[in-house]
C-alpha cells in the first residue's frame, strides 16, 4: 500500500469506516483511543466510590476493620482491570497493524513483480 493510499485510508472517517464492507478500513483503531477514555474515566470512578464507601461505613458504624481493608486493597480490583483491558486493547491493535502491514507488503511485492515483469 503506497503512502497516498494508507494515508487517504486513515483520513477515512469513522462512519465511512464502519460501512465499509470490503472490510479494507478498520474502525477498531480508531474507536480504540474513545474506549480507552471511558474506561480511564470508570475506573477513577469506582476508585473515589471505592474509597468513599467504606470511610462512610466507618463512620456510621463504628467498625473500621473492614473499612480499612477496603480502602488498603480496594484499588487493586480496577487497577488490574483497567490493565488487562489495556492489554487486550494493544493485542486488537498490534493484530490490526499487521494486516495492515502484510496487505502493504503484499501490494509491494507485487508492484515488483510487476515491474520485473515488464522489464524481462
Amino acid at each position: 500500500m503506497d503512502f497516498a493510499r494508507r494515508s487517504a485510508e486513515e483520513n477515512k472517517g469513522f462512519v465511512a469506516c464502519l460501512f465499509d464492507l470490503s472490510f479494507d478500513s478498520f474502525v477498531t483503531v480508531k474507536f480504540t483511543k474513545i474506549i480507552y477514555i471511558l474506561i480511564l474515566v470508570l475506573v477513577g470512578i469506582s476508585l473515589i466510590i471505592g474509597w468513599l464507601v467504606p470511610v462512610f461505613t466507618i463512620m456510621a458504624t463504628g467498625v473500621a476493620l473492614i473499612g480499612v481493608l477496603w480502602l488498603l486493597i480496594g484499588w487493586i480490583i480496577p487497577v488490574v482491570l483497567l490493565v488487562l483491558l489495556r492489554v487486550t486493547m494493544e493485542q486488537f491493535i498490534a493484530t490490526i497493524r499487521t494486516a495492515q502491514n502484510t496487505a502493504a507488503t503484499r501490494q509491494e511485492v507485487q508492484k515488483l513483480r510487476d515491474e520485473v515483469g515488464q522489464r524481462g
